[in-house]
Protein backbone atom coordinates (compact mmCIF):
# COMPACT_ATOMS: atom_id res chain seq x y z
CA UNK A 1 0.00 0.00 0.00
CA UNK A 2 2.90 2.33 0.76
CA UNK A 3 4.24 1.75 -2.76
CA UNK A 4 0.88 2.59 -4.28
CA UNK A 5 0.57 5.81 -2.30
CA UNK A 6 4.15 6.79 -3.14
CA UNK A 7 3.49 6.21 -6.82
CA UNK A 8 0.20 8.12 -6.86
CA UNK A 9 0.87 11.09 -4.58
CA UNK A 10 1.72 14.37 -6.34
CA UNK A 11 5.16 15.93 -6.10
CA UNK A 12 5.85 18.80 -3.74
CA UNK A 13 4.90 22.26 -4.84
CA UNK A 14 7.89 24.34 -6.00
CA UNK A 15 9.03 26.78 -3.36
CA UNK A 16 9.35 30.53 -3.78
CA UNK A 17 13.08 31.30 -4.13
CA UNK A 18 12.48 34.84 -2.82
CA UNK A 19 11.55 33.57 0.65
CA UNK A 20 14.19 33.93 3.33
CA UNK A 21 15.85 30.77 4.58
CA UNK A 22 18.10 31.10 7.60
CA UNK A 23 18.98 27.42 7.38
CA UNK A 24 20.48 27.89 3.91
CA UNK A 25 22.49 30.87 5.09
CA UNK A 26 23.92 28.88 8.01
CA UNK A 27 24.89 26.02 5.69
CA UNK A 28 26.57 28.41 3.28
CA UNK A 29 28.56 30.03 6.08
CA UNK A 30 29.78 26.62 7.24
CA UNK A 31 30.93 25.82 3.69
CA UNK A 32 32.83 29.10 3.55
CA UNK A 33 30.52 30.62 0.98
CA UNK A 34 30.34 34.40 1.20
CA UNK A 35 26.85 35.88 1.15
CA UNK A 36 26.46 38.98 -0.96
CA UNK A 37 24.57 41.97 0.33
CA UNK A 38 21.62 41.25 -1.90
CA UNK A 39 21.34 37.64 -0.73
CA UNK A 40 21.37 36.34 -4.31
CA UNK A 41 23.64 33.43 -3.42
CA UNK A 42 21.23 32.33 -0.70
CA UNK A 43 18.32 32.45 -3.13
CA UNK A 44 20.15 30.26 -5.62
CA UNK A 45 20.92 27.75 -2.89
CA UNK A 46 17.27 27.54 -1.87
CA UNK A 47 16.18 27.05 -5.47
CA UNK A 48 18.80 24.37 -5.96
CA UNK A 49 17.65 22.53 -2.84
CA UNK A 50 14.04 22.68 -4.00
CA UNK A 51 15.01 21.32 -7.41
CA UNK A 52 17.05 18.52 -5.85
CA UNK A 53 14.15 17.58 -3.57
CA UNK A 54 11.75 17.48 -6.53
CA UNK A 55 14.14 15.27 -8.48
CA UNK A 56 14.47 12.92 -5.52
CA UNK A 57 10.68 12.65 -5.15
CA UNK A 58 10.37 12.00 -8.88
CA UNK A 59 12.98 9.25 -8.69
CA UNK A 60 11.27 7.62 -5.69
CA UNK A 61 7.94 7.78 -7.47
CA UNK A 62 9.32 6.16 -10.62
CA UNK A 63 10.92 3.42 -8.52
CA UNK A 64 7.63 2.71 -6.72
CA UNK A 65 5.49 2.41 -9.85
CA UNK A 66 6.51 -1.11 -11.05
CA UNK A 67 5.84 -2.71 -7.65
CA UNK A 68 2.55 -0.83 -7.31
CA UNK A 69 1.35 -1.97 -10.74
CA UNK A 70 2.45 -5.55 -10.11
CA UNK A 71 0.77 -5.70 -6.70
CA UNK A 72 -2.50 -4.28 -7.97
CA UNK A 73 -2.47 -6.58 -11.01
CA UNK A 74 -2.20 -9.62 -8.74
CA UNK A 75 -5.32 -8.52 -6.89
CA UNK A 76 -7.22 -7.37 -9.97
CA UNK A 77 -5.68 -7.01 -13.47
CA UNK A 78 -7.98 -4.08 -14.25
CA UNK A 79 -6.73 -2.23 -11.16
CA UNK A 80 -3.14 -2.56 -12.37
CA UNK A 81 -4.11 -1.44 -15.86
CA UNK A 82 -6.00 1.62 -14.60
CA UNK A 83 -3.19 2.58 -12.23
CA UNK A 84 -0.53 2.27 -14.94
CA UNK A 85 -2.66 4.29 -17.34
CA UNK A 86 -3.13 7.19 -14.92
CA UNK A 87 -0.02 7.02 -12.72
CA UNK A 88 2.41 4.91 -14.77
CA UNK A 89 5.94 5.73 -15.85
CA UNK A 90 4.85 7.09 -19.23
CA UNK A 91 2.42 9.54 -17.62
CA UNK A 92 5.04 10.71 -15.12
CA UNK A 93 7.74 11.20 -17.76
CA UNK A 94 5.32 13.09 -20.00
CA UNK A 95 4.31 15.28 -17.07
CA UNK A 96 0.67 14.21 -17.14
CA UNK A 97 -1.29 14.71 -13.92
CA UNK A 98 -4.17 12.32 -13.33
CA UNK A 99 -7.48 13.87 -12.20
CA UNK A 100 -8.07 13.72 -8.46
CA UNK A 101 -10.94 11.26 -8.88
CA UNK A 102 -8.43 8.50 -9.69
CA UNK A 103 -6.17 9.43 -6.81
CA UNK A 104 -9.08 9.34 -4.36
CA UNK A 105 -10.24 5.99 -5.74
CA UNK A 106 -6.88 4.31 -5.18
CA UNK A 107 -6.43 5.88 -1.76
CA UNK A 108 -9.85 4.49 -0.83
CA UNK A 109 -9.02 1.03 -2.17
CA UNK A 110 -5.66 0.90 -0.37
CA UNK A 111 -7.03 2.23 2.93
CA UNK A 112 -6.48 -0.03 5.92
CA UNK A 113 -10.16 -0.81 6.39
CA UNK A 114 -12.80 -3.27 5.28
CA UNK A 115 -14.42 -2.98 1.87
CA UNK A 116 -17.69 -2.60 3.81
CA UNK A 117 -16.48 0.84 4.86
CA UNK A 118 -16.58 1.73 1.18
CA UNK A 119 -19.93 0.20 0.35
CA UNK A 120 -22.97 -1.21 2.15
CA UNK A 121 -25.09 -4.21 1.17
CA UNK A 122 -27.78 -2.11 -0.57
CA UNK A 123 -25.04 -0.26 -2.44
CA UNK A 124 -23.59 -3.58 -3.56
CA UNK A 125 -26.97 -4.45 -5.04
CA UNK A 126 -26.92 -1.22 -7.06
CA UNK A 127 -23.33 -1.89 -8.09
CA UNK A 128 -24.32 -5.33 -9.38
CA UNK A 129 -26.98 -3.72 -11.56
CA UNK A 130 -24.40 -1.34 -13.01
CA UNK A 131 -21.83 -4.09 -13.66
CA UNK A 132 -24.50 -6.11 -15.48
CA UNK A 133 -25.68 -3.09 -17.48
CA UNK A 134 -23.09 -0.26 -17.32
CA UNK A 135 -25.40 2.54 -18.40
CA UNK A 136 -25.38 6.17 -17.34
CA UNK A 137 -28.68 5.71 -15.53
CA UNK A 138 -27.39 2.78 -13.49
CA UNK A 139 -24.20 4.69 -12.74
CA UNK A 140 -26.20 7.58 -11.30
CA UNK A 141 -27.65 5.18 -8.70
CA UNK A 142 -24.22 4.61 -7.14
CA UNK A 143 -24.24 7.76 -5.01
CA UNK A 144 -23.80 5.60 -1.91
CA UNK A 145 -20.31 4.66 -3.13
CA UNK A 146 -18.82 8.16 -3.53
CA UNK A 147 -15.45 7.06 -4.95
CA UNK A 148 -17.10 4.99 -7.69
CA UNK A 149 -19.86 7.49 -8.40
CA UNK A 150 -17.33 10.30 -8.73
CA UNK A 151 -15.19 8.23 -11.09
CA UNK A 152 -18.12 7.28 -13.31
CA UNK A 153 -19.35 10.86 -13.40
CA UNK A 154 -15.90 11.94 -14.58
CA UNK A 155 -15.78 9.24 -17.28
CA UNK A 156 -19.34 9.79 -18.48
CA UNK A 157 -19.58 10.22 -22.23
CA UNK A 158 -22.78 10.93 -24.14
CA UNK A 159 -21.94 8.62 -27.05
CA UNK A 160 -19.60 5.93 -25.69
CA UNK A 161 -19.89 3.27 -23.02
CA UNK A 162 -17.83 3.35 -19.87
CA UNK A 163 -14.28 2.03 -20.32
CA UNK A 164 -14.08 -1.73 -19.89
CA UNK A 165 -11.25 -1.30 -17.38
CA UNK A 166 -13.46 0.82 -15.14
CA UNK A 167 -16.31 -1.69 -15.33
CA UNK A 168 -13.93 -4.51 -14.38
CA UNK A 169 -12.70 -2.52 -11.37
CA UNK A 170 -16.33 -2.11 -10.29
CA UNK A 171 -16.85 -5.85 -10.78
CA UNK A 172 -13.87 -6.59 -8.54
CA UNK A 173 -15.19 -4.27 -5.80
CA UNK A 174 -18.58 -6.00 -6.09
CA UNK A 175 -17.06 -9.48 -5.81
CA UNK A 176 -14.84 -8.44 -2.93
CA UNK A 177 -17.73 -6.85 -1.06
CA UNK A 178 -19.96 -9.91 -1.55
CA UNK A 179 -17.21 -12.24 -0.34
CA UNK A 180 -16.48 -10.23 2.81
CA UNK A 181 -20.16 -9.79 3.60
CA UNK A 182 -20.92 -13.49 3.19
CA UNK A 183 -17.98 -14.43 5.43
CA UNK A 184 -19.34 -12.19 8.19
CA UNK A 185 -22.90 -13.50 8.09
CA UNK A 186 -23.21 -16.67 10.14
CA UNK A 187 -26.54 -17.80 8.77
CA UNK A 188 -29.74 -16.66 7.02
CA UNK A 189 -31.79 -16.58 10.21
CA UNK A 190 -31.37 -13.89 12.89
CA UNK A 191 -30.47 -15.18 16.36
CA UNK A 192 -33.29 -15.91 18.76
CA UNK A 193 -34.17 -13.19 21.19
CA UNK A 194 -33.25 -13.75 24.79
CA UNK A 195 -35.92 -11.89 26.71
CA UNK A 196 -34.11 -12.36 30.00
CA UNK A 197 -31.01 -10.43 28.97
CA UNK A 198 -32.46 -6.94 29.31
CA UNK A 199 -32.43 -5.26 32.70
CA UNK A 200 -35.30 -3.11 34.02
CA UNK A 201 -35.34 0.39 32.60
CA UNK A 202 -35.13 1.79 36.12
CA UNK A 203 -31.61 0.37 36.29
CA UNK A 204 -30.46 1.07 32.75
CA UNK A 205 -32.13 4.46 32.28
CA UNK A 206 -33.49 3.34 28.89
CA UNK A 207 -37.20 2.81 28.34
CA UNK A 208 -38.24 1.48 24.92
CA UNK A 209 -41.82 1.76 23.70
CA UNK A 210 -41.76 -1.37 21.55
CA UNK A 211 -40.52 -4.92 22.14
CA UNK A 212 -37.26 -6.24 20.76
CA UNK A 213 -37.70 -8.05 17.44
CA UNK A 214 -34.06 -8.92 16.68
CA UNK A 215 -30.65 -9.04 18.29
CA UNK A 216 -27.83 -6.71 17.42
CA UNK A 217 -25.53 -8.24 14.79
CA UNK A 218 -22.03 -9.15 15.83
CA UNK A 219 -19.03 -9.46 13.55
CA UNK A 220 -16.54 -11.71 15.37
CA UNK A 221 -14.37 -12.09 12.28
CA UNK A 222 -13.54 -8.38 12.12
CA UNK A 223 -10.23 -8.55 13.96
CA UNK A 224 -10.13 -4.83 14.76
CA UNK A 225 -13.40 -5.09 16.69
CA UNK A 226 -12.23 -7.87 18.99
CA UNK A 227 -9.68 -5.95 21.03
CA UNK A 228 -9.43 -2.53 22.59
CA UNK A 229 -7.51 0.13 20.69
CA UNK A 230 -4.49 1.79 22.15
CA UNK A 231 -4.34 5.54 21.96
CA UNK A 232 -4.94 8.80 23.72
CA UNK A 233 -7.08 11.84 23.19
CA UNK A 234 -8.81 11.68 19.80
CA UNK A 235 -7.73 14.91 18.13
CA UNK A 236 -7.11 18.38 19.49
CA UNK A 237 -10.59 19.58 18.56
CA UNK A 238 -12.48 16.76 20.27
CA UNK A 239 -13.46 17.32 23.90
CA UNK A 240 -14.16 13.63 24.47
CA UNK A 241 -11.44 11.32 25.65
CA UNK A 242 -11.07 8.67 22.97
CA UNK A 243 -9.46 6.34 25.50
CA UNK A 244 -12.66 6.41 27.56
CA UNK A 245 -15.13 5.71 24.77
CA UNK A 246 -13.55 4.71 21.47
CA UNK A 247 -11.08 2.21 22.84
CA UNK A 248 -13.81 0.33 24.68
CA UNK A 249 -16.28 0.46 21.76
CA UNK A 250 -18.73 2.57 23.77
CA UNK A 251 -19.24 5.36 21.26
CA UNK A 252 -22.73 6.56 20.38
CA UNK A 253 -26.11 7.34 21.87
CA UNK A 254 -27.84 10.63 22.63
CA UNK A 255 -29.03 9.23 25.98
CA UNK A 256 -25.53 9.83 27.25
CA UNK A 257 -22.06 10.20 25.83
CA UNK A 258 -20.39 6.86 25.44
CA UNK A 259 -23.66 4.92 25.13
CA UNK A 260 -25.13 3.35 22.03
CA UNK A 261 -28.69 2.79 23.24
CA UNK A 262 -30.30 4.83 20.46
CA UNK A 263 -28.62 3.03 17.60
CA UNK A 264 -29.17 -0.27 19.33
CA UNK A 265 -32.88 0.53 19.36
CA UNK A 266 -32.89 1.30 15.63
CA UNK A 267 -31.48 -2.13 14.89
CA UNK A 268 -33.22 -4.27 17.49
CA UNK A 269 -36.70 -2.71 17.61
CA UNK A 270 -37.47 -1.00 14.31
CA UNK A 271 -38.98 -3.36 11.77
CA UNK A 272 -37.77 -1.14 8.93
CA UNK A 273 -34.78 1.20 8.96
CA UNK A 274 -35.61 4.94 8.89
CA UNK A 275 -35.00 6.83 5.67
CA UNK A 276 -33.18 9.68 7.41
CA UNK A 277 -31.25 10.10 10.62
CA UNK A 278 -30.25 13.56 11.84
CA UNK A 279 -27.56 13.28 14.44
CA UNK A 280 -24.49 15.15 15.66
CA UNK A 281 -22.40 12.41 17.22
CA UNK A 282 -20.83 10.67 14.23
CA UNK A 283 -18.86 8.14 16.29
CA UNK A 284 -22.01 6.02 16.52
CA UNK A 285 -22.86 5.89 12.84
CA UNK A 286 -20.46 3.10 11.91
CA UNK A 287 -22.20 -0.09 13.07
CA UNK A 288 -25.66 0.90 11.87
CA UNK A 289 -24.55 2.29 8.50
CA UNK A 290 -22.93 -1.04 7.63
CA UNK A 291 -26.32 -2.70 7.22
CA UNK A 292 -28.67 0.00 5.89
CA UNK A 293 -29.01 2.59 3.14
CA UNK A 294 -30.26 5.26 5.54
CA UNK A 295 -29.40 8.86 4.69
CA UNK A 296 -27.19 10.31 7.43
CA UNK A 297 -27.40 14.06 7.99
CA UNK A 298 -25.22 16.02 10.41
CA UNK A 299 -25.00 19.62 11.47
CA UNK A 300 -22.48 22.07 10.03
CA UNK A 301 -19.15 20.34 10.49
CA UNK A 302 -17.25 23.56 11.15
CA UNK A 303 -19.52 24.54 14.03
CA UNK A 304 -19.09 21.34 16.01
CA UNK A 305 -16.23 20.34 18.28
CA UNK A 306 -16.17 16.86 16.75
CA UNK A 307 -15.35 18.02 13.21
CA UNK A 308 -12.94 15.21 12.43
CA UNK A 309 -15.37 12.51 13.53
CA UNK A 310 -18.35 14.08 11.79
CA UNK A 311 -16.41 14.53 8.56
CA UNK A 312 -15.74 10.80 8.46
CA UNK A 313 -19.44 10.02 8.05
CA UNK A 314 -20.95 13.11 6.38
CA UNK A 315 -22.57 12.02 3.08
CA UNK A 316 -21.11 13.44 -0.12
Amino acid sequence: MARIKAAALPLSEPEDPNEEDDEDEDENEEDGEVQSGSGASGKRTRAQKAAARTQQELLERLQAIPDAVAGLSQVCPALGTLFELKFGEVSVIQGKVAPDVYRRLFLQITAEESVLQMTTKPALDALEVFVTQPTHRNASALVEIPAIHELLTHEKNSTLLFPETTVEVCRWILDRGRMVLSSLIKGPEPPKIDEGVEKPWTETGCCYGVPKIRERPQYPKLKHDLNNDVGGKRGAKCSKFYSQYGERRLTGGIMGEGRNDVFSALITRWEKAPKRVIYDFACALGPFSLTTSTLWVTQNVQQLPFSKLIAMWTPV
